[in-house]
């Protein structure tokens, strides 16, 4: 957002969602590009993690939350920080709300015109991977490429900890990935090594360090959070409904629809402008 001669800097309202607190990679992504924006993120932890959960709880669950943080907050634009809520949920609060949207989905296109061996890998939740959204994703961007994926509920968990000051080891993650570089190949063509891994969940780039280290080879590890940001300042651009004024950090609001097990989390929050965990009801 570029700001010219005479004209006041604004400070939009921009909501963050996720099903924990995986959706803080995009949050930082955003900030970036809108770093004068007041941020209010909701986590619907009490029923943590999405990933394994059928579409139409999916969407049940996130439109619960959506509902409950626009009762709380008056926001210009919410960020669907979850790859698993995006692909399934997305259509749905358009149809039910009238504030902008912008997901978050794999980026497949990216890492399909990346790699160089003709194979790549897409590491998301379960029920990422099985979406027609994601089929469709690999259909319409990835056609003539090998493409592995991989469903991990175990890394999402990884992350949660990390962010709770937890260790997390290396063999666990190792675990967790190397089916990715197992490439089969093509019906045309014979095995290649991956050399471009999708990240299909925003838990995944809080583990960006433990990934790298354990993978068996150094690969392109491509997310969201770029993307997301673009088109975030995009329809803050459209929308003349910000408000000129000064955001502090106190102005950052972090709600949780569970205070158990979430004061381990407030020290990762800090750097966020967060500076501590208030309680959500969810309203149907």
């Amino acid at each position: 957002m570029t700001l010219h001669a005479g004209q006041t800097q604004v400070s939009p309202r921009i909501g963050v969602f996720d099903s924990g607190v995986g959706g803080l990679s995009i949050l930082a992504a955003v900030k970036s590009q809108v770093p004068q924006a007041q941020f209010t993120y909701a986590a619907d932890n009490a029923h943590f993690p999405y990933g394994t959960r059928s579409r139409e709880e999916v969407i049940k669950l996130t439109a619960a939350t959506v509902r409950s943080m626009l009762q709380r907050a008056h926001l210009d634009v919410v960020v669907i920080a979850c790859n698993t809520a995006s692909t399934a949920a997305l259509t749905a609060l358009r149809e039910q709300f009238s504030v902008p949207f912008v997901g978050v989905v794999p980026a497949v296109k990216p890492a399909a015109a990346t790699t160089k061996t003709g194979c790549i890998g897409i590491l998301a939740t379960p029920t990422t991977i099985a979406g027609a959204y994601t089929r469709e994703l690999i259909s319409k961007h990835a056609a003539h490429t090998a493409v592995v994926c991989v469903g991990s509920r175990r890394l999402v968990e990884l992350a949660e900890r990390k962010l709770r000051g937890q260790s997390v080891a290396l063999d666990d993650v190792r675990a967790e990935i190397m089916p990715l570089f197992n490439c089969a190949g093509t019906a045309s063509g014979p095995s290649q090594k991956v050399d471009a891994v999708v990240l299909g969940c925003t838990h995944f780039p809080l583990l960006i360090d433990e990934l790298k280290a354990a993978a068996p080879w150094p690969v392109a590890w491509i997310d969201s959070g770029a993307p997301v940001a673009a088109r975030v300042t995009h329809v803050l651009g459209a929308t003349a409904t910000t408000q000129e004024r000064a955001t502090e950090a106190s102005d950052h609001l972090f709600l949780a629809t569970s205070l158990a097990d979430t004061e381990a989390l407030l020290p990762a929050l800090l750097p966020y402008g967060f500076t501590n965990i208030e309680h959500l009801p969810l309203r149907a």
